[in-house]
């Protein structure tokens, strides 16, 4: 029998808030709203869970709605086409580590580019 642990969830409201609140951010709510609902999985035993999935994220779901955020704090601007998505990435990142008192750094090019991963792929 696998035994469960207990995963850290992030509520609704406290994303919504951290992505519109956030002057660097500055999401519309509905696009906060967007972000949050195209980043949750799929919940395996709704009955039971369907409560506490569908207004909260895990870690992972989180990560992933920092992407689709970044994606749409830009879209539909001048600096869509010209901004690439690591970019994007960061500024978004940026924002949320600053509000959380944290520094950001951001990788040098080289770094970026550097794999342990078999070239045969």
């Amino acid at each position: 029998m696998c035994k469960k642990t207990k995963t850290k969830l992030l509520k609704r409201k406290t994303i919504i808030s951290m992505l519109t609140e956030n002057p660097d951010i500055d999401l519309s709510p509905a696009q906060a709203t967007q972000a949050f609902g195209l980043s949750m999985m799929t919940v395996a035993e709704e009955s039971t869970l369907a409560p506490t999935e569908y207004h909260s994220l895990r870690f992972v779901e989180f990560l992933d709605m920092i992407g689709r955020a970044a994606q749409l704090k830009f879209d539909d601007t001048p600096m869509d086409h010209i901004t690439p998505f690591p970019k994007k990435l960061y500024i978004v990142m940026e924002a949320l580590l600053k509000a959380a008192e944290l520094n950001p750094s951001m990788p040098d090019d080289e770094s970026a580019t550097e794999s342990e991963s078999d070239d045969e792929y």
